[in-house]
């Protein structure tokens, strides 16, 4: 695990409901995870490239990284349902709230 997962991880498990995680989860944890990581390395990528790229016939084509990065957002959303993390599913389940993310990584938006 490296070093940005570990801190995800951490996150995770700080901001889990009482109950909410198991032992039996811990594979869909793993790769909660590594996909949050990924999109993380992906958005980076896209913010240090340009939005359109050209193909080897000269084509401008969207950069690949924001497909990528549409993609691991959408398999992050799956895995943090199937974890009760998402609103809807801690509604459901009757926990309270929880999120994966310090404050700190929105203070940006401020």
């Amino acid at each position: 695990m490296t070093p940005q997962q570990k801190t995800i991880w951490q996150g995770i498990a700080k901001h889990a409901a009482p109950g909410q995680l198991e032992q039996a989860d811990g594979e869909l944890l793993r790769m909660l995870v590594v996909h949050i990581s990924l999109a993380r390395e992906y958005e980076l990528k896209l913010r240090s490239s340009p939005a359109l790229v050209r193909t080897p016939n000269g084509m401008a084509v969207q950069t690949p990284y924001l497909a990528m990065l549409n993609r691991q957002t959408g398999i992050v959303l799956k895995l943090l349902t199937s974890l009760g993390f998402t609103p809807t599913e801690r509604a459901r389940l009757n926990i309270g709230s929880s999120s994966i993310f310090d404050d700190s990584e929105f203070d940006e938006f401020d």
